[in-house]
C-alpha cells in the first residue's frame, strides 16, 4: 500500500509539472488580416493549379497526338468542309462542334473526343492562367506591398540594423518574384505561339504540352516566393524583439560596469584619503625636523664659539696657573645625540614618503579628462540603447497592429497640412491655381491620390468634367477649379506642397514658385 501511495504521489506531482510547463507555454503568433488573406489566396492559386495539373497533365491524361491529328485532318475538317486555316484556335473549333454535328462514324471515335478534350483543356487552361495572374497581381499590390513593408520612416535618421536587413530582404524577396515573373511570361509566349491554327495546336500537342506544365510549374513556384516572403514578414516583429531583448542586455551590463566602477571609485577614493592624510602627517614631521635640525647645528656652532672662547680663557688662566677643574663634556653628547636621534627620525620620515610616492602614479590633467570620457561615454551608450528600444517597439507595434502605421501616415499628414498653414491654405492655393487654365487635364494626371487612384478613373474624371464644361458652357479656368475641388474632394489630407510638387512635374514652375511664395512663406 505505502508503494503504491508513493506511485500515485509521483503520478499526481508529474501531473502538476505538466501543467506548469503547459502555463509558460507561449501562444501562437496570430497572423493579421491581410497575411491571413494573402495565404487565403496563395492556398486557393496553389489549389487551382495542382487541380489543373492532375486532371489534364497527368500520366492518366497523355493523348495520342498524332491520332488527334490525323482524325481532326482527315475526317472532322473534309465532314465540316473547312480549311485547316480557316479554324483559328479552340475556341473557333469548339463553337463548330456545337453548330455542326458530325458523322456518326466519326462521332463515336475515341480520338475524336480526345480532340474535343484538347479544345475544352486549351480554354480552361488560358482561364486558368489569366484569373490566377489577376489573382497573384491584385494579391501584391494591394497586400504583400501595403503588408511587407520596411517601416524605415518609422525608425527616422536612426535606422537600425534588422530595419536594414529587413529593406535589403524585400528588395531581394521583390526580385526573385519579377524574375520568375519574367520567366512566366516567357513560356506564356511560347505557349501562345502553339494556340493558331487549331490544327497547328493539336499537331504540336508535346509541345504546347510541356508549355502547360511550365507556366503551371512557374505559378507555383510564384506563390511559394511570395509565401516565403510573408511568412518571413510575420516573424520580423520577433526578430525585432530579439533585437531589443539583445539591446536590453547591453543595457544591463553597461549598468553593471558602471556600478562596478562607481564601487571601485568609492574604495579608491577612500584610500586616497588614508594615503593623503598619511602622507600629510609625514610631511609635517619632516618639516618640523627639518626646523628642529636647523636649531640644532645654530645651536652647535654657538657651542663651538663658545668652546673657543673658554679655551682661550682657559689657556690664559693656566697660564696664570689657575685651575677651574676639567672641561665636561656631557651636554655636547647630549647635543650629538640629539641630533644623531633627529637624523634617524628624519631618515626614516623621508622613506615613508618614498613609499607613498611610490604607490601613487604619475597623473596629469589630460589622464583625468581621458577617465572623464570613458566613464562619460558608457552613460551615453546607454541612452542610446534606451533609444534604439524605443524605435524597435514602435516598429514592432506598428507590424503587428494593422491600424498602427494608418495612424501614423495619418498623423504625420495631419502635422504637414498643420506646418503648411491647414485645410484653409491648401483650398487658397487651389483657387489660386485654377489659372493654370486650359492645362488643368495635365496637372489633374500628376497629382497624388490617398487612397491611390489609378488611371482609368482619373481619364473616367476628366471625361465627365469636359462632359460638364460642354454642356454648361464652362470656362476652362472654372473647370480647372472643378478639377482640384474633386482632388479635394478625393485626398482629403492634401498639401499645398503636393500641389506644388505636381505643379514643378507639369513645368508650371513659375505658377509653383508663385505658390510656394505666398501659402508656404
Amino acid at each position: 500500500m505505502k508503494g503504491e501511495k508513493s506511485h500515485s504521489e509521483n503520478e499526481q506531482n508529474v501531473y502538476k509539472s505538466n501543467k506548469e510547463k503547459k502555463h509558460y507555454i507561449q501562444p501562437k503568433k496570430a497572423r493579421n488580416v491581410d497575411s491571413k488573406l494573402i495565404h487565403d489566396t496563395i492556398a486557393s492559386i496553389r489549389r487551382r493549379v495542382k487541380n489543373f495539373k492532375q486532371s489534364h497533365l497527368a500520366d492518366q491524361s497523355r493523348y495520342n497526338f498524332a491520332h488527334c491529328l490525323r482524325c481532326l485532318q482527315e475526317y472532322i475538317l473534309p465532314a465540316w468542309r473547312k480549311e485547316p486555316e480557316n479554324v483559328k484556335d479552340y475556341e473557333e473549333f469548339l463553337k463548330l462542334t456545337l453548330r455542326k454535328e458530325p458523322p456518326e462514324d466519326v462521332a463515336q471515335m475515341d480520338e475524336y473526343i480526345d480532340v474535343i478534350s484538347l479544345g475544352k483543356r486549351a480554354r480552361e487552361f488560358q482561364t486558368l492562367q489569366t484569373d490566377v495572374k489577376r489573382q497573384i497581381l491584385n494579391c501584391m499590390e494591394q497586400r504583400v506591398v501595403k503588408s511587407c513593408s520596411s517601416l524605415k520612416e518609422m525608425a527616422g535618421a536612426e535606422v537600425q540594423l534588422c530595419v536594414e536587413e529587413y529593406t535589403e530582404h524585400i528588395a531581394q524577396h521583390k526580385a526573385d518574384i519579377e524574375t520568375k515573373w519574367e520567366e512566366l511570361e516567357k513560356h506564356g509566349e511560347e505557349y501562345k505561339n502553339f494556340l493558331s491554327p487549331f490544327l497547328h495546336y493539336v499537331e504540336q500537342g508535346e509541345g504546347h504540352t510541356d508549355s502547360m506544365n511550365k507556366v503551371c510549374h512557374n505559378l507555383l513556384e510564384v506563390c511559394k516566393l511570395i509565401e516565403n516572403w510573408v511568412n518571413e514578414d510575420d516573424g520580423y516583429p520577433e526578430k525585432l524583439m530579439e533585437e531589443y531583448e539583445s539591446n536590453k542586455k547591453i543595457k544591463e551590463n553597461l549598468n553593471e560596469n558602471v556600478q562596478q566602477l562607481e564601487r571601485k571609485k568609492y574604495e579608491n577614493m577612500e584610500q586616497l584619503e588614508k594615503l593623503q592624510k598619511r602622507e600629510t602627517r609625514a610631511y609635517h614631521n619632516y618639516t618640523v625636523s627639518r626646523k628642529y635640525k636647523h636649531i640644532l647645528q645654530s645651536r652647535q656652532e654657538q657651542l663651538e664659539k663658545r668652546r673657543e672662547r673658554l679655551n682661550t680663557k682657559l689657556e690664559q688662566k693656566r697660564s696664570e696657573q689657575v685651575s677651574d677643574g676639567p672641561e665636561d663634556g656631557h651636554s655636547e653628547t647630549k647635543k650629538a645625540a640629539d641630533f644623531s636621534r633627529l637624523e634617524t627620525d628624519l631618515q626614516e620620515v623621508e622613506k615613508q614618503i618614498k613609499k607613498l610616492q611610490r604607490n601613487f602614479k604619475p597623473v596629469n590633467d589630460r589622464t583625468y579628462e581621458h577617465k572623464v570620457n570613458h566613464d562619460g561615454g558608457r552613460y551615453k551608450r546607454i541612452a542610446n540603447v534606451d533609444r534604439q528600444n524605443n524605435i524597435l517597439m514602435k516598429i514592432r507595434d506598428m507590424k503587428l497592429s494593422e491600424e498602427a502605421y494608418r495612424r501614423f501616415m495619418r498623423d504625420k499628414q495631419k502635422q504637414e497640412a498643420s506646418q503648411s498653414g491647414g485645410s484653409h491654405r491648401i483650398t487658397e492655393a487651389c483657387q489660386y491655381a485654377a489659372s493654370i487654365g486650359k492645362h488643368w487635364r495635365e496637372l489633374y494626371t500628376k497629382l497624388p491620390f490617398v487612397p491611390v487612384r489609378d488611371a482609368d478613373k482619373r481619364n473616367h474624371d476628366i471625361s465627365m468634367l469636359d462632359y460638364i464644361g460642354a454642356k454648361h458652357d464652362v470656362t476652362e479656368k472654372e473647370l480647372a477649379a472643378k478639377s482640384l475641388s474633386k482632388w479635394l474632394m478625393f485626398h482629403r489630407k492634401a498639401t499645398v506642397n503636393e500641389l506644388v510638387s505636381a505643379l514643378k512635374e507639369t513645368k508650371f514652375l513659375r505658377l509653383a514658385s508663385d505658390i510656394e511664395g505666398k501659402f508656404l512663406s
